[in-house]
């Protein structure tokens, strides 16, 4: 059995099956920003996209044991409409010699709980 049902404060449409959750999310004003060089800090992000309106959060995603940044991160903006002028504005864009990739962000895929995770010898 299937229950469906909207969630309009995020344009979502949640099924239940069971225990099993499936997500059709639009962010809209969250952006996954892609190819950041390995020294882009959380404030150096808010800066850039800055430009393009008023920042709700930044954050550069890090590994847990060394600290050192994964080379991605995520941008919050205010609205919709800023979020869509920094997608056109820094897509591309140079950020220390890497061009940066910027698009909207999607819901984090579950995972498989009973595939192995990392070297386990």
């Amino acid at each position: 059995m299937f229950v469906a049902f909207r969630v309009p404060q995020h344009s979502a449409t949640v099924l239940f099956s069971g225990y099993l959750a499936f997500k059709e999310v639009i962010l809209g004003n969250k952006l996954y920003v892609g190819n950041l060089p390995f020294a882009a800090t959380d404030d150096s992000l808010q800066q850039i996209f800055a430009q393009a309106g008023t920042v709700a959060s930044a954050k550069v995603i890090t590994d847990r044991e060394t600290g050192r940044s994964k080379g991605f991160g995520f941008v919050e903006m205010s609205n919709e409409a800023q979020a869509a002028d920094a997608i056109s504005k820094f897509h591309g864009a140079d950020y220390d010699g890497r061009a940066m990739t910027v698009a909207e962000a999607k819901p984090m895929v579950p995972r498989d709980s009973s595939a192995p995770r990392g070297n386990r010898y």
